[in-house]
């Protein structure tokens, strides 16, 4: 009902609201409504956790242990049934994790198959874009896939080199370039709708708007810029020196809602282990909730391992979660709880 009418308020009340208290309350009940859904809506899936750059913002970079492999087809078919016994209605699958998609020698079938079996079902990459050339572009334009996100992250081939330890920044802008105006061709209805990705805090802010002012040529009308908030990954990377750490953060911590949103959309990795959040790499035990293939998504993520960590945030007790403890992902989505204090009992609600 709430999604319903902010589509009828024009954009520029939709700004004089947001800074009103009315505004506020209103917004976080319509993110309420979004990230503590009653019902799961969709998956992802890490289809291979090989990639092929080693980004400084990526905890795989700094752990070489960390395993390095692909989910076999079969298990993928496996994990994607699964799942819709649980979700019923898959309304999303993200072929994402902590690998290149695009190195995945079965992607395509993978977005086809998911399209088949799921025709309305949104299917969704993030990619680094490195090997997206001329025919990589035309199959996934011809696979079905719904959205791509690509990885730029930056402006300028000196930074670039910097937060990935690798040259190719040029390459990239021109495979990127030339892969939207194939989109774009198509008009308003091809796909995939793509973002064109940076990363805050380790550009500034005139870094930034370049980036903007940059891309804007070449986006409509299939495409649009993705400002990507830099996270810890649970306390696995460093912060950049300009950055604001965890401890000087002047926001009271609420509940993570990357935690209460993996119970609508489970997150399964190439071996087939169910996580309850999205930052949960390296694989931590704080946040591996079983193996996907040998218990039903349901039991897992309605389980007891992982109420108990809703639990826990729900009290305000962070810090007997370590990786959760360590982690500032949770200042990166929207508070939509609200803390009640009674006598001797308080907890967010």
């Amino acid at each position: 009902m709430i999604r319903r009418l902010l589509r009828l308020i024009p954009r520029n009340l939709k700004n004089r609201l947001k800074v009103s208290f009315l505004g506020r309350f209103i917004m976080k009940l319509y993110y309420r409504s979004r990230i503590l859904r009653r019902r799961p809506i969709g998956v992802t899936i890490e289809l291979t956790s090989r990639c092929n750059l080693a980004c400084t913002y990526c905890p795989k970079s700094g752990n070489l242990d960390m395993r390095v492999g692909d989910m076999p087809f079969d298990d993928f078919k496996m994990i994607l049934d699964s799942a819709s016994e649980y979700v019923m209605e898959l309304e999303q699958v993200c072929l994402v994790g902590f690998g290149e998609p695009l190195l995945y020698p079965k992607l395509f079938d993978a977005i086809k198959y998911t399209k088949k079996v799921y025709p309305k079902t949104k299917v969704t990459i993030t990619t680094n874009g490195r090997l997206l050339d001329e025919q990589v572009g035309a199959n996934l334009i011809a696979s079905g896939l719904d959205q791509m996100t690509i990885s730029l992250n930056t402006i300028t081939n000196k930074r670039y080199e910097e937060l990935v330890h690798s040259k190719g920044y040029d390459s990239l802008v021109e495979n990127t370039k030339n892969f939207l105006l194939v989109l774009n061709e198509g008009g308003r209805t091809r796909t995939p709708h793509t973002f064109v990705q940076i990363l805050d805090i380790v550009n500034s802010e005139a870094e930034m708007t370049e980036f903007v002012e940059y891309w804007q040529p070449y986006l409509s009308p299939n495409a649009e810029i993705q400002i990507q908030p830099f996270v810890n990954w649970a306390g696995e990377v460093n912060l950049p020196d300009n950055s604001q750490s965890l401890s000087e953060s002047k926001v009271e911590r609420y509940p993570c809602p990357h935690l209460f949103a993996t119970a609508t959309s489970p997150i399964i990795t190439r071996e087939g282990l169910a996580l309850a959040c999205c930052m949960a790499f390296p694989l931590n035990e704080d946040l591996i909730l079983g193996s996907a293939f040998g218990i039903p998504l349901e039991e897992l993520y309605m389980g007891e391992k992982f109420k108990r960590l809703c639990g826990l945030h729900l009290k305000g007790e962070f810090n007997k979660i370590p990786a959760c403890a360590r982690c500032d992902a949770w200042r990166t989505g929207h508070n939509v709880w609200f803390w009640i204090k009674f006598l001797k009992w308080s907890r967010w609600l």
